[in-house]
């Protein structure tokens, strides 16, 4: 019998307008994935399938194959296009990421591709997909940015322990500094306030469970405290999303710094707030001032320039 494969995916539309160093990039690791992703050609590509089926059913009757064994080819077939569906869907989010102009700087490891392929083509909706196309693109810009044990993290994680780790990630920040940071400095970090009641986090965001949840996984280590230096008069410029919170110590407890207890990412969970994103959370400035205020820091937010003009 004539081996039945996929069609050749190098036939379709060429043309790609505004990621042409994208789409380049995408051919050397995954061959024909990137004219098929970037022009959108997923109707032409189910269609492909639909003759590969036919041609299975047609092929293994005419040989005498069983409807047993016939089935099971078909079902490949499908299964193979299915994957190269998500991956392509994954290349597409990630050009989405991406500047129009963007011209790759360095090439993508032949080996990281395979370990991401491995995992992008069993994403199977939407929200797992642009995850796989955020970190495509952060390689993409950045190669040897995201590990392969990061990448294996996030592929055991459970959609609970992604919301999870997104809504931490709203909760780290960095220091607006213009020239260089303290030594010792994370970057980013986490700022996590007791509530009350003793069991949350952040005015109820996140809960005590699901930062032991985070830590067992691999992405914080909460057994490493953190201490800002807050100066009298510098003061301690903390980043808060459209605001910039300054913490000053008093005068008469000078020098004073901010305890952070709540932990601090391993170099897996770094990676990935790189693609959650950081800072996010609208609640970020009230946190700090709630903990600045806990430790008898004094705490003034400003909006950042962007804000103001």
């Amino acid at each position: 019998m004539n081996e039945i494969q996929l069609p050749n995916m190098q036939d379709l539309s060429k043309t790609v307008d505004s990621a042409t160093g994208f789409a380049k990039m995408l051919a050397e690791v995954f061959p024909g994935i990137a004219e098929r992703s970037l022009t959108k050609a997923n109707r032409k590509a189910t269609s492909a399938m639909l003759k590969d089926i036919k041609k299975a059913k047609t092929t293994g009757k005419e040989i005498g194959l069983s409807d047993e064994y016939i089935e099971l080819l078909c079902g490949d077939i499908a299964r193979r296009y299915t994957r190269n569906e998500r991956l392509a869907q994954a290349a597409q989010f990630a050009l989405e990421r991406l500047p129009g102009d963007f011209e790759p700087q360095a090439p993508i490891d032949h080996e990281w591709a395979e370990n991401f392929r491995e995992h992008a083509e069993k994403a199977s909706d939407e929200d797992a997909q642009r995850l796989w196309g955020a970190i495509l693109a952060q390689e993409a810009q950045e190669p040897g940015t995201v590990s392969k044990r990061a990448m294996r993290i996030l592929a055991d994680m459970s959609k609970n322990e992604a919301l999870s780790f997104k809504r931490l990630c709203g909760f780290a920040t960095t220091m607006k500094y213009a020239n260089k940071p303290p030594k010792g400095y994370y970057n980013p970090f986490i700022i996590l306030s007791k509530d009350d009641k003793g069991n949350s986090y952040n005015q109820g965001a996140l809960n005590f469970s699901e930062l032991t949840n985070l830590s067992s996984i691999g992405l914080i280590d909460r057994t490493v405290s953190y201490r800002l230096p807050v100066p009298t008069m510098a003061g301690c410029p903390i980043v808060a999303g459209d605001y910039v919170v300054v913490l000053h110590a008093r005068e008469e407890n000078a020098p004073q710094v901010l305890q952070l207890t709540g932990g601090v990412f391993t170099e897996c969970g770094r990676e990935l707030s790189r693609i959650c994103g950081i800072g996010g959370d609208p609640r970020l400035p009230d946190v700090i001032e709630e903990l600045a205020k806990s430790e008898g820091i004094l705490a003034k937010r400003f909006r950042t320039p962007q804000q103001t003009e």
